[in-house]
């Protein structure tokens, strides 16, 4: 975990780096080896490198693109490619901060839907453990339910719907688990807290089991 953090402050740093302004003037070595790629080949470049699992290669090749050609059409496949790449090696930090990249530079109508639903994605999987991750999955919910409300008519409603119900049953168990170890250790006005939010929810209080 420690080294993913890492990983992830040394990209944002190269990130922020890279952003100030770059030197009127390039050096390039006196053999006259140096050739600036053109934006096909930077995109190639971070194909390859994610076909390869290297995406810390890949993530270099998207500021090389990002810097060099902040107009290509390219840029925008290359955010959402290495989103994927990054989301599928359970980097979710790293993957929704490309789709946030992409929101700022290209999201218009229904790219920003599509957008917004693929960041509700990454919130929902990147719950592992419901027990340990109970403000990831009130986060994940909130988040959920506000792209309901706000597309109702969206071809992802039913993907959001299936989510929230299973957030919302997360949640459930979660609480209900709270209630009983607060009543175990005699903590009375702790577990009727919690006794009194699972009683909010549509699903079945059993009262029995306390």
């Amino acid at each position: 975990m420690k080294r993913f953090y890492y990983k992830v402050l040394i990209f944002l740093v190269i990130f922020g780096l890279s952003a100030c302004n770059q030197p009127s003037q390039v050096i390039v070595p006196q053999d006259r080896s140096y050739k600036v790629k053109s934006p096909k080949e930077e995109y190639q470049a971070i194909g390859d490198a994610i076909a390869k699992h290297n995406l810390d290669n890949a993530d270099k090749g998207y500021l090389s693109l990002r810097n060099d050609y902040m107009d290509s059409p390219l840029l925008a496949t290359a955010m959402l490619s290495l989103a994927q790449a990054h989301l599928l090696e359970d980097e979710y930090l790293l993957a929704n901060f490309y789709y946030e990249e992409f929101l700022k530079s290209f999201a218009i109508g229904e790219w920003t839907e599509y957008i917004q639903f693929l960041q509700v994605k990454t919130l929902f999987l990147k719950i592992k453990d419901i027990n340990k991750e109970p403000k990831r999955i009130e986060k994940a919910l909130n988040i959920a339910r506000q792209f309901n409300s706000y597309y109702q008519n969206s071809r992802y409603a039913p993907l959001v719907k299936s989510m929230i119900v299973r957030l919302e049953m997360a949640q459930y168990i979660v609480d209900m688990n709270m209630a009983k170890f607060y009543k175990h250790i005699g903590k009375k006005r702790a577990s009727e807290i919690y006794i009194n939010r699972v009683k909010k929810y549509s699903y079945k209080y059993d009262e029995i089991n306390f």
